[in-house]
């Protein structure tokens, strides 16, 4: 699920790029950042309760979802196809 959705976030970092995202993740008070080295059962559970006691996490979350949902669009073809045909013009 993306932040789109105005959920916070748990991100699980396996490897670079996704820790990456996680510290963006964190630093913009959207949810946590969870190393894959300490990703357990009991941690992935326990950073989710946090996540969801979490009033302003969640208040920070709904806000930027509500700013990038309508930037996202359900046909990735139709964004593809006016982009090329804007280059036509």
């Amino acid at each position: 699920m993306t932040l789109a959705a105005g959920l916070p976030q748990l991100v699980l970092a396996p490897d670079l790029e996704k820790r990456l995202i996680g510290e963006t993740v964190a630093r913009l008070g959207v949810g946590r950042l969870l190393p894959w080295s300490d990703a357990t059962a009991d941690s992935i559970v326990a950073n989710i309760e946090a996540l969801c006691a979490d009033v302003n996490t969640s208040q920070r979350a709904s806000q930027i979802g509500r700013t990038i949902a309508p930037l996202l669009s359900d046909d990735a073809s139709e964004i593809i196809a006016d982009s090329v045909l804007s280059l036509c013009k």
